[in-house]
């Protein structure tokens, strides 16, 4: 269950983003965006990642 709500939001950040993104296209926004989706990824890796070991 915890894999399939974090995957959901993870799923509705990409789309904010995404909405974001589309009417600027700013190499500066770009980066932010890519950025804050690499961040919010690595998290979830490591959430789920932390939730085996134990």
């Amino acid at each position: 269950m915890d894999k399939l709500v974090a995957s959901v939001s993870l799923a509705a950040l990409a789309a904010f983003l995404f909405v974001i993104l589309g009417p600027a296209r700013e190499p500066d926004l770009v980066l932010i965006v890519g950025l804050v989706a690499l961040m919010a990824s690595y998290d979830l890796f490591l959430a789920l990642a932390g939730r085996r070991r134990r």
